[in-house]
């Protein structure tokens, strides 16, 4: 006769596997609770997760002495037995002022490395600050058949090389209705604005319906708007941000670096970007990429379902934005859209006001939000009240 230990550890064993095979997610709901997979035995790589709700992760830049939130996932040169290859629903949710400071660290991100069918879909990022070195995103730093939909990622991401505001370096995979803004620069090669490194080997890496508004700063070579370099397919995609390198770096351009893959639908802003060429794509003025764009631009892509054309411009600068992941309007005092108001953004508010270019209720509420934590989101409510704390 089984003893009662032993049936309970059964009972228990069968509860999970119905748990994961019946689909049911579990819920993620603080930081901590993320942090838990692939480091608790009740959170597995190859678990369902759901968000629910924002999280606040500005308590990460405390975490660890300063390193902040541990990377999901190990890679693995050999196996993919430690990725992550289970699914992420953010079910529209945003991670705020997520902190990862590891500077002698490779494969750097929210999650470390994703394998084979490993799903992360209607999740951002907001706000936050992402370092590592070889292989860095703001979500994740290596994918080897990952799969990413409807997701954000407004951060800052430092790096070596192969680094991206999204995804660092994808082998294959891919990569759909994304989006990337903020900052990322990387001091070697293969930065991009959305992916350092599109494609590795002889399986396609799709990018498909994406859009960068990421300021990208590269090192010496393969450094672009959009991926630093393309070795398989992107469609319907466009890069809008600055894009600089070092003085004799080579393999520079506004979507893309560097490619020896398919282009299709693809443009760059090439008074945004600073770059006339690219490896890839079709430059374009600001005016003819900003509502109402030109008729040679985004030519069929599909504004019915996919993408939203901002004729007001407060939401994308005019350009046109994901119908799964609209942008939220940044306050007019933070300078650099990060959703952060540090101390000097509040102060230059605060000039602006009496020098008559904002509104005093806007400056006070900058001065408000930098005292209250420099963080704060977007609620959707009456301006100046509309962006407060997490």
């Amino acid at each position: 006769m089984m003893s009662k230990q032993l049936l309970l550890v059964c009972g228990v064993f069968l509860s999970l596997v119905l748990h994961y095979a019946g689909g049911e997610a579990i819920s993620l709901n603080t930081i901590e609770d993320l942090q838990k997979i692939g480091n608790d035995d009740a959170y597995p790589l190859n678990g369902a997760y759901a968000l629910a709700g924002d999280i606040d992760a500005t308590g990460t830049a405390l975490w660890n002495d300063g390193a902040g939130f541990i990377p999901l996932g190990v890679y693995n040169y050999f196996t993919q037995s430690a990725s992550f290859k289970g699914v992420l629903d953010g079910q529209g949710h945003v991670i705020i002022g997520l902190t990862i400071n590891r500077p002698e660290e490779d494969f750097v991100g929210l999650f470390s490395y994703v394998g084979t069918g490993g799903t992360i879909r209607n999740l951002g990022i907001r706000g936050g600050t992402v370092t590592g070195r070889y292989r860095v995103g703001g979500l994740v730093a290596m994918s080897d058949g990952g799969i990413f939909e409807d997701c954000f990622v407004n951060v800052s991401v430092f790096g070596a090389s192969l680094v991206g505001g999204l995804v660092g370096s994808q082998a294959y995979g891919t990569v759909r209705r994304c989006h990337a803004v903020g900052a990322v620069t990387g001091t070697d090669r293969y930065i991009g604005g959305l992916l350092g490194r599109n494609g590795e080997g002889l399986s396609n890496s799709l990018l498909l319906d994406c859009y960068s508004r990421i300021t990208v700063t590269g090192g010496y070579e393969y450094v672009g708007g959009l991926v630093g370099i393309n070795n398989s397919i992107i469609g319907n995609a466009y890069a809008a941000g600055g894009v600089t390198a070092g003085e004799e770096a080579v393999s520079i351009g506004g979507l893309a670096g560097e490619n020896s893959g398919v282009v299709t639908g693809g443009y760059w802003d090439v008074e945004i970007t600073g770059q006339d060429l690219s490896a890839g794509g079709t430059g374009r003025a600001t005016v003819e990429m900003t509502a109402p764009h030109a008729g040679n631009t985004y030519v069929d892509w599909n504004f019915a379902d996919t993408w939203i054309e901002d004729t007001g411009t407060q939401w994308n600068k005019g350009y046109p934005y994901l119908r799964a992941t609209p942008p939220a309007p940044p306050h007019p005092a933070d300078s650099n859209e990060d959703y952060r108001l540090v101390m000097s953004e509040a102060v230059a508010g605060i000039a602006d006001w009496q020098y008559g270019e904002s509104p005093m209720s806007f400056a006070i509420r900058a001065a408000y939000l930098w005292q209250r934590g420099e963080y704060y989101i977007y609620t959707g409510g009456g301006q100046p009240l509309c962006w407060d704390r997490p």
